[in-house]
């Protein structure tokens, strides 16, 4: 086997080595523990797409408001991104799982 796949889940292989229903099993783990941080990134995108597209050029209240919004979704998208990479590569690494972002 490849020494990547050993450098991606750590340690010495099980006794059985690497089957490919127990890489497919860690993968699916892997993938089910990032679907938290996937869908926070994921509402934060669609509050700031909503609002900047009901920001309009007019300099009123609604419209001020509405950037207003969409700036802070846009700040805490920024934030989310940057959890959840942060928290990718620990899991890259086999350390261990962080919060979901």
């Amino acid at each position: 086997m490849s020494a990547e796949i050993v450098d991606i889940f750590g340690g010495e292989p099980p006794a059985e080595g690497y089957s490919k229903a127990y890489v497919d099993s860690v993968h699916a783990e892997a993938f089910r523990d990032l679907e938290g941080g996937i869908s926070s990134i994921w509402c934060a995108s669609e509050i700031a797409q909503n609002y900047i597209q009901q920001c309009g050029t007019a300099d009123t209240p609604a419209n001020r408001r509405a950037l207003e919004v969409a700036t802070f979704a846009i700040r805490q998208l920024g934030e989310l991104i940057e959890l959840f990479k942060t928290d990718y590569d620990k899991r890259w690494h086999n350390e261990k799982n962080g919060e979901d972002a």
